[in-house]
């Protein structure tokens, strides 16, 4: 949290700059071929629906909804034509790895709420990736989709740092932020499971976890609380879902991952 409260546009090395302009780009193209799936048009249909606060807009229809309700749906179109980047590496003969383009959604979404510059906007995608790919880093010994868990699960813990930049939270709120939104979004493996059916949920799921990642940080920006230890703490991330398997010294490095690549 203290860490993404103080990194600023300036920190960024001008190649990295240039690499998230290309990555969104690339990620807008994957929307823009999965917005005519039936899961994206249901998606839709539901939002619509709903209603809601005119705060962010649907890419292609142009519909105006909520944050929420955009990040969701965008974020659903983004990941339906499985196109989009990819961060992984071999653990012996296992892949860790995860999709972090799947962050920007929820962070085009809130920055549009918020009217946020560019600039912000672009800073938030960085620190969503850097920090995304220390919980891919983490894993030394088995990574999520060996242990059961669907990759999607660092999206809750995730999603209240990115949205929580843009929202101007402090410390303390986005600690909070992580707290509520880490403990209740856990996502099962199933929807990548070898010999499984496919099926939708397999493209909501990080979705999920931005959309609810928006409200963790609204709830802990009036005064909601929640476990600052919901890392390391007793039944936390690293015990309950890593099985203790979570290298800290990676997870919370101080110098930025994108300078040594």
């Amino acid at each position: 949290a203290r860490y993404v409260a103080n990194l600023r546009f300036d920190d960024l090395p001008t190649e990295v700059v240039h690499q998230t302009k290309r990555i969104m780009l690339d990620s807008l193209a994957c929307a823009i071929g999965g917005y005519e799936s039936d899961a994206c048009q249901i998606a839709q249909r539901v939002v619509k629906e709903l209603g809601g606060l005119s705060e962010s807009t649907v890419m292609g229809s142009g519909l105006r909804t909520s944050s929420m309700n955009a990040a969701l749906v965008n974020g659903l179109a983004l990941r339906f034509l499985d196109s989009n980047d990819i961060y992984g590496f071999a653990i012996g003969p296992m892949i860790s790895g995860h999709h972090p383009s799947e962050l920007i959604p929820g962070a085009l979404a809130v920055g549009e709420r918020q009217r946020s510059s560019g600039k912000d906007v672009l800073t938030s995608i960085v620190l969503g990736y850097e920090i995304s790919d220390r919980f891919c880093d983490s894993a030394t010994e088995k990574p999520l989709p060996n242990r059961g868990w669907h990759h999607g699960t660092i999206g809750p813990f995730v999603m209240p740092m990115v949205v929580g930049k843009l929202l101007g939270l402090d410390e303390a709120q986005m600690e909070n932020a992580i707290g509520i939104s880490g403990t209740a979004h856990i996502t099962l493996g199933i929807p990548d499971a070898t010999g499984e059916e496919y099926n939708m949920t397999k493209n909501i799921v990080f979705p999920f976890a931005a959309e609810r990642g928006i409200m963790a940080c609204l709830l802990a920006q009036k005064g909601f609380t929640g476990p600052g230890r919901v890392l390391e703490g007793n039944k936390g991330f690293a015990k309950s879902v890593m099985g203790g398997d979570c290298d800290f010294n990676k997870l919370f490095r101080g110098e930025l991952a994108c300078n040594r690549r």
